[in-house]
């Protein structure tokens, strides 16, 4: 019984642990994003390219909306969440210790999910490759910051 009680403890505290990077990763990911829009505003407010945005995110040709911010907020929550539960999988067959662990995991992650898909953004859709390359930049900012943390949430 003592047995089944420690287990449901850590259960209990490895999915609290993995809820509250899902923020922490939302919180990071959304500063990276509206800087990196910053810089990229040239784009997103260049009328050729007004058709390739979808309605979430500019049901008129104007800033989003708050609508927008809220699905961005949840989606970065649940890719953290997802980011957190697979390295707790995956962690003991991640090479190095410490930060370096949670850095080579981003860095799996990005070369396993980010560089496929610009790849495939390029190959199917319209979009300008400076574009592609300040998502791919931002994503492995994303990954890297956010690595470091799961490192140190996670030993």
């Amino acid at each position: 019984m003592k047995r089944l009680k420690k287990v449901k403890g850590k259960c209990c505290s490895l999915l609290w642990k993995i809820v509250l990077f899902g923020v922490i990763f939302a919180a990071i990911s959304q500063i990276i994003h509206n800087i990196c829009a910053f810089l990229g505003m040239n784009y997103y407010t260049d009328p050729k390219y007004f058709a390739l945005w979808s309605k979430i995110m500019m049901p008129a040709q104007a800033a989003p909306g708050f609508g927008f911010y809220l699905y961005a907020l949840f989606f970065a929550f649940v890719s953290g969440m997802l980011f957190a539960l697979v390295f707790t999988v995956v962690k003991k067959g991640v090479p190095f210790k410490g930060i370096k662990k949670g850095i080579a995991y981003a860095l799996l992650v990005f070369l396993i999910a980010t560089v496929p898909n610009s790849l495939a953004t390029i190959l199917t859709l319209a979009i300008p490759y400076c574009l592609v390359a300040l998502w791919v930049i931002e994503a492995l900012v994303i990954y890297l910051l956010t690595g470091i943390v799961l490192a140190k949430m996670f030993r």
